[in-house]
């Protein structure tokens, strides 16, 4: 009986861990907005929506389900970004005029080599 209830905490934990792992990370959150910047970033199913990224660096970061619905993207550097959809960005202001890998500059239907 003891070892079902050591399996039990042990599958509750693993699980809490995963849940922390699929959610953007308070720090990174708090580093974009007061630095503009955030690299390598966690910012999975972060609501991002009316942020003002003008030049913001975001090159490599997870941006898995962020919601960008009337966030600024002019010159924001997506270059390297993991987890981004062209849907994600559409819905965003300026998404024309940010920086993004030529992969997804043509998944989004943009001239590449920018």
């Amino acid at each position: 009986m003891q070892s079902i209830y050591v399996c039990a905490a042990t599958s509750l934990l693993i699980g809490l861990s995963s849940i922390s792992q699929v959610s953007a990370i308070p720090e990174h959150v708090k580093r974009l907005k007061d630095r503009n910047e955030c690299r390598g970033c966690n910012l999975r199913n972060e609501n991002l929506s009316g942020f003002n990224l003008t030049n913001a660096d975001l090159k490599e970061a997870d941006l898995e389900n962020a919601d960008l619905k009337g966030a600024n993207l002019q010159n924001a550097n997506f270059k390297g970004a993991k987890g981004l959809t062209p849907e994600q960005v559409k819905v965003a202001s300026n998404w024309k005029n940010a920086l993004y890998d030529d992969g997804f500059r043509k998944r989004l239907g943009l001239p590449t080599g920018k």
